[in-house]
């Protein structure tokens, strides 16, 4: 079947299995970078929240081989992970005395993301845009974050330059940076796949080899979820300095993380942000991409530019 029916088959089937008091619905989710993807959501009529299943990664698997009542199976074990069996008591999100400590910022791109950010607050960094969310912590919702709009702000009674004030606390206090060596990464990437296929031992200490010849580091928060806004904490990018010995590059992996690099070393701007932009063409999902640039970190003052 092409995707179409492959939606129709969910929907029909997920119906069949749940009963006539659950609502079962796919509708196009807006992503980060203009994306829109295939939300399924099962909500139960008495309830007000229920999570959204992304039909792309099932029908991936379908096209994998994977039988398609196998399928539905799946969908409706992720389901029942992260369902709520209870509402969701939104007046706690209407009271910006009970919402200050959890405001927090992320970095997506602008120029990519110019519709959405006519409704949000936000501030150009870069090529960046700093918008703000905060992280819905009722019980069962696993670490679910909401975007904050204009009429959020507009109902809070705040603007942009008090949810900055209020987010340059909170982000760095909630979501520690985490800096790890290259070296480390791969040292666990190869431990696992030698401990799922022993031949990759052959291939093992050439990779580590490789990643010896120049120190380099990846920056994301203690969550990995939105990590690249740890390049907006000062502290740790005057830590990483030092630590280098120098100023250096950012290279943005994704949303979620960017790669450190020391300046020192001889590498070129374009030639790594050429890199950049190879593999956020083939190996970053659309949604996930931060930026086709390289910033670079300039130690004496503390500063990260283009």
């Amino acid at each position: 079947m092409n995707y179409p029916e492959f939606k129709m088959f969910l929907m029909s089937k997920i119906s069949e299995r749940v009963g006539s008091d659950t609502q079962v619905c796919i509708r196009k989710v807006p992503k980060n970078n203009g994306v829109l993807l295939d939300g399924l959501t099962i909500r139960h009529k008495e309830r007000n929240v229920a999570p959204t299943i992304y039909v792309e990664n099932y029908w991936q698997k379908y096209l994998d081989g994977c039988d398609e009542e196998h399928i539905v199976d799946m969908i409706l074990l992720e389901n029942r992970e992260y369902s709520v069996d209870r509402d969701i008591d939104i007046d706690d999100f209407l009271d910006f005395g009970k919402m200050r400590d959890k405001v927090m910022y992320k970095l997506i791109n602008f120029e990519m993301n110019r519709d959405f950010l006519d409704t949000v607050p936000m501030r150009r960094v870069l090529d960046l845009a700093v918008v703000y969310y905060y992280r819905v912590d009722a019980e069962g919702l696993y670490g679910a974050t909401c975007i904050i709009r204009k009429e959020d702000m507009e109902r809070w009674k705040t603007d942009e330059e008090e949810l900055w004030r209020l987010a340059t606390v909170n982000t760095p206090r909630n979501e520690p940076a985490n800096i790890r060596s290259m070296c480390e990464c791969l040292l666990e990437y190869c431990a696992m796949q030698i401990e799922e296929d022993p031949r990759f031992m052959d291939n093992a200490e050439h990779v580590l080899d490789m990643a010896g010849i120049s120190p380099m580091y990846i920056l994301s928060n203690t969550s990995q979820v939105f990590g690249a806004a740890c390049i907006l904490y000062p502290e740790t990018m005057k830590d990483v300095s030092l630590r280098l010995g120098s100023d250096f590059y950012v290279l943005p992996s994704s949303v979620h993380e960017v790669i450190l690099m020391p300046a020192d070393k001889g590498y070129d701007s374009e030639d790594l942000s050429e890199m950049v932009r190879e593999v956020n063409a083939s190996d970053v999902m659309p949604h996930e991409i931060l930026s086709d640039h390289v910033y670079r970190y300039y130690a004496d003052r503390g500063v990260i530019m283009l």
